[in-house]
């Protein structure tokens, strides 16, 4: 899927942080300029994500440090999650019992919308419609 960012965004958060044991949860605590900004589900929903995505770059790219960046919209919120590894192919949908697998179900479930760009640093970005209630009637454990 191609980067694409929706126009008239503002940045909220460029933080980067040393990819380790910690990373997710500075990444959580950085995401706290959220609070009194955006709609307490939409934040939390943002964290959630923030951290699946944080924790795959840690886990799977031995990349030095993850680069996290938030704009806003009055439509969107645009996130991404960059690090130094060389990419990955999407799999499919993880099954019941699987340990692993489920942080890009949880985007893909979640996210209005999102991708993956690769061009020397892997970037996933999702977005997320800042008005939440059309998004709040679907069950994102439903399969199609």
């Amino acid at each position: 899927m191609e980067h694409h960012r929706s126009s008239n965004l503002n940045r909220l958060l460029a933080q980067s942080f040393r990819a380790d044991r910690r990373a997710p949860g500075a990444a959580r605590q950085a995401l706290q300029v959220l609070n009194g900004e955006l709609d307490q589900d939409l934040a939390a929903d943002i964290r959630l994500l923030v951290s699946e995505l944080v924790t795959n770059s840690l886990r799977h790219t031995g990349s030095a440090d993850i680069a996290l960046e938030v704009w806003r919209s009055d439509e969107v919120v645009h996130v991404d999650v960059c690090d130094h590894g060389a990419g990955f192919e999407v799999n499919g949908a993880p099954q019941p019992g699987d340990a692993s697998g489920w942080g890009l179900f949880m985007v893909d479930r979640l996210a209005d919308r999102w991708g993956v760009q690769t061009n020397g640093d892997t970037h996933v970005w999702f977005e997320l419609a800042r008005d939440t209630t059309a998004k709040r009637d679907r069950n994102f454990f439903a399969t199609s």
